[in-house]
């Protein structure tokens, strides 16, 4: 799955074309789209738009919104710490940079020539007074901080799980993200593109916001101040040493009326401006490792939802089959017509039928159950009435065994789930969250404070519903997440 992350702020204007752009995107891209809106405090109604327009799309979606404005960076972790993705990438809601680009992210992180993919523009559309403010911003801060960043800069780039998380790990205020993309390494690859004009709206990128980010930059990558800082002090070491001889000289000359007058006033003035410019740069490092020390962190979230988004073909939802919380199978659509399950003890005949379900290649991949022999079964069929934190039912559909569910490992503070249907023509009829619940319903009555549940990686719908289901992630692996929710 892809996480598209974009930050919105002032872009009301350009929503309802965005979301066009972002459902024809979705269908070109090979592989499944989760698009995380983080809206960073924007003071027009871009949060109210899509909050009402999100349930109706055709893709997955995240709508956060910060406490208050943090800046577009700030507000772009925060999108890279919601999403759920294999692979990452960042738009901006003016569509000057063009969707198609995360196509291209995609394919080279799918196929594994680059980690980190960033687009290069070879040309734009803007304004020639925009167009010379951004060439001189960029100039520098290649100059300065990055030279291995395009010319044209950074405004859109894609990136794997693995470089999200290093990028993550690294809490730094007032820091840069583009900095931090090129700093962390890994394998890179550019897109050349040529950026659109602005149709709507006005950018909230101004000069004077480029100026503070390029400031940043340069602090939190550079020591160029301080090596400037005593350049300037060795050359003012010299010149000292030169007006000075010169003083002596026209002294010894008697051409000097008042003496000492001369040499006291610029001696003073040159290194009291020396100071302060020392002071300044000095004072710029230690007030940015004291807004380091106090750990706050980069952003707040206020809130944030998620949506599953509408399906254009029913069928595509038959891989949300069947629920398996500690062994990962895919709960389905809530919204399809679920027929009468009865939830019965567990006896002889759902254990063979089990034995039968979990035998089968793909039912076993659902569920990541290891190989066992009918030995093992039985002889865990027998420790069932002496196992007291284990507890397990038998799924009945018209007197037929189609599906086991259960708790496991119960405690007070919490248990594990798990479930799943072995009946396959019964994969995608909304049986899913029957079983949920009524294993929630079970953990609240033994008075169980949180359950948690095991999904594979690859059950993406599965990860999408648990989150609906306002589960999170608490660990994971390369090959599942552990998920966990209060009851």
């Amino acid at each position: 799955m892809i996480s598209l992350i974009i930050p919105v702020y002032k872009n009301s204007a350009n929503i309802p074309s965005l979301l066009v752009a972002l459902a024809d995107l979705q269908r070109q891209l090979p592989s499944e789209l989760e698009v995380i809106f983080v809206v960073d405090a924007s003071p027009d109604d871009s949060y109210l738009l899509l909050e009402q327009a999100l349930p109706t799309t055709p893709f997955a979606s995240t709508l956060a919104l910060l406490s208050r404005n943090f800046g577009s960076l700030a507000a772009i972790r925060a999108g890279l710490q919601l999403g759920n993705g294999e692979y990452f990438a960042v738009l901006a809601a003016d569509l000057q940079e063009p969707p198609e680009l995360i196509i291209q992210f995609a394919e080279r992180m799918i196929r594994g020539t680059a980690q980190v993919v960033v687009g290069k523009r070879i040309g734009r559309e803007d304004p020639l007074l925009s167009r010379l403010m951004s060439r001189v911003f960029w100039w520098h801060y290649r100059r300065l901080v990055q030279p291995q960043v395009p010319e044209g800069g950074v405004d859109a780039f894609g990136c794997t799980r693995r470089v999200r998380d290093q990028i993550l790990d690294l809490c730094e205020q007032n820091s840069s993200l583009v900095g931090l993309l090129f700093w962390v390494g890994f394998e890179r690859e550019e897109v050349e593109y040529k950026r659109r004009a602005r149709t709507l709206g006005k950018s909230a990128w101004t000069f004077g916001k480029k100026l503070r980010y390029l400031n940043d930059s340069i602090f939190s990558f550079t020591d160029l101040p301080i090596r400037i800082l005593t350049a300037i002090g060795v050359i003012g070491l010299f010149l000292t040493l030169a007006f000075g001889s010169v003083v002596v000289a026209a002294r010894a000359l008697g051409l000097i009326v008042v003496p000492g007058y001369a040499a006291t006033v610029t001696l003073v003035m040159f290194f009291g401006a020396l100071n302060c410019f020392g002071l300044g740069v000095i004072g710029g490092y230690v007030w940015r490792g004291f807004e380091n020390s106090k750990a706050r962190p980069n952003y707040i979230v206020a809130s944030h939802r998620t949506y599953a988004g509408l399906r254009e073909k029913p069928e595509q939802q038959l891989a949300e089959s069947a629920v398996c919380g500690m062994l990962g199978a895919g709960l389905v659509n809530e919204s399809a017509t679920t027929l009468q399950l009865k939830f019965v003890g567990y006896d002889r005949r759902f254990l063979h039928a089990s034995r039968r379900w979990l035998r089968d290649p793909e039912i076993a991949a659902l569920t990541l159950t290891p190989a066992f022999s009918d030995e093992d079964q039985e002889r865990w069929y027998a420790s069932l009435p002496s196992k007291a934190d284990y507890s397990v039912w038998g799924v009945e559909l018209e007197g037929e065994p189609v599906g086991v569910v259960g708790l496991k490992n119960i405690e007070a503070e919490r248990s594990e789930y798990f479930g799943y249907l072995g009946e396959k023509p019964l994969w995608g009829q909304g049986h899913g969250k029957a079983l949920l619940l009524f294993a929630m319903n079970e953990a609240k009555g033994r008075g169980c404070a949180r359950v948690y549940l095991r999904v594979s990686r690859k059950n993406e719908r599965a990860v999408r519903l648990y989150r609906r289901h306002n589960f999170s992630v608490v660990r994971e692996t390369e090959e599942e997440l552990t998920m966990e929710r209060d009851v």
